[in-house]
């Protein structure tokens, strides 16, 4: 059985296709973004959006400065737990790539993808995706999901 549901969501990001992206989530997807701080000991949560969020956060982009570089997300190998027959939780390492407008590519964040997805209607989902990053200095951020 292979769930390719982590693929092809970072496949639909980095082409900034938002709403095939949106087309993978489940009604009630919630996506986090995480960081673990050892200065605070804690973890600290940079973004937290469910469908509705996410919909709006993609319809204003058009109105945001944005940076001009490419963002390319690598997969790792994906660890996949069932929950029964319909669930599963997905962990997938994660490095993401910047190319700048002069065509130099540099690696800008690593961390993982830990992802509950669940079939619909015969077709996996995407549920809850919290992204634990372990960059934590980004620079200028991005308001597109990582």
């Amino acid at each position: 059985m292979s769930i390719d549901l982590p693929a092809r969501a970072a496949r639909l990001l980095d082409t900034h296709d938002f709403e095939g992206f949106l087309g993978l989530c489940t009604d009630d997807v919630q996506y986090m973004v995480r960081v673990w701080s050892p200065e605070i000991r804690q973890d600290m949560l940079w973004f937290d959006h469910d469908r509705a969020g996410l919909t709006s956060l993609f319809a204003a982009l058009p109105e945001h400065v944005l940076r001009p570089d490419r963002m390319m997300r690598h997969l790792g190998q994906s660890l996949i737990d069932m929950d029964g027959v319909d669930a599963a939780r997905i962990e997938t390492s994660l490095a993401v790539f910047l190319t700048d407008v002069d065509g130099q590519s540099r690696v800008w964040a690593v961390g993982r993808y830990e992802d509950r997805v669940m079939r619909v209607d015969g077709q996996w989902r995407l549920a809850e995706r919290v992204t634990r990053l372990q960059t934590r200095d980004l620079g200028i951020g991005t308001h597109v999901p990582i």
